[in-house]
């Protein structure tokens, strides 16, 4: 997976959005979709103005099956906020490219999920089938993720002793760590 992350504010950290990108992609995606894709993570301070609250997804390349992807998130939100909307985000990314979710040109308004066609202005929102199912997995991915930043921290932090041959001083060795290599 390709991932680009630009304006990043500077209370973000980009090596763990980078590395959140990756983890949610392997969370919902198999691992030869995920190497096909590529991911723009743009943030925006004028998020109003481009109509979209917390984030957006969109498909950059083809409706049916896209590859690109462009994920615009608001700047001024904490690492928690953003974490959990990418992983929002993400769902909608896999809804694309999986072909679960697709646009249909002919209408904007068209939406056609798992085969079935809605009209988005008949249906509120919070009852979009694939609006539930982002709003479902965001929480379990975000608390996934911060768990495995927090065990590798604790791993890290581990130390253990072995003596060195000459029995004068210790060496100190850091316990390997386990999880999603990125």
């Amino acid at each position: 997976m390709k991932v680009r992350i630009y304006n990043t504010p500077k209370n973000l950290k980009l090596d763990v959005l980078k590395r959140a990108v990756e983890f949610f992609g392997t969370m919902l995606m198999s691992k030869r979709m995920c190497a096909g894709l590529t991911i723009f993570v743009r943030f925006s301070e004028t998020h109003k103005q481009e109509n979209f609250d917390d984030g957006n997804c969109t498909w950059e390349d083809d409706n049916h099956r896209p590859k690109e992807f462009s994920i615009n998130l608001h700047s001024y939100k904490s690492m928690s906020k953003v974490l959990t909307t990418l992983a929002h985000e993400m769902v909608h990314v896999k809804q694309f490219a999986t072909g679960e979710m697709r646009d249909l040109m002919r209408d904007a308004h068209l939406v056609s999920w798992q085969g079935k066609r809605f009209d988005m202005r008949d249906v509120e929102y919070w009852d979009y089938p694939w609006e539930i199912d982002a709003h479902g997995r965001e929480l379990g991915l975000y608390v996934r993720f911060r768990d495995l930043l927090e065990k590798e921290k604790r791993d890290a932090k581990k130390v253990t002793k072995t003596k060195k041959p000459s029995g004068s001083k210790l060496k100190a060795a850091t316990v390997p760590q386990e999880g999603c290599q990125v």
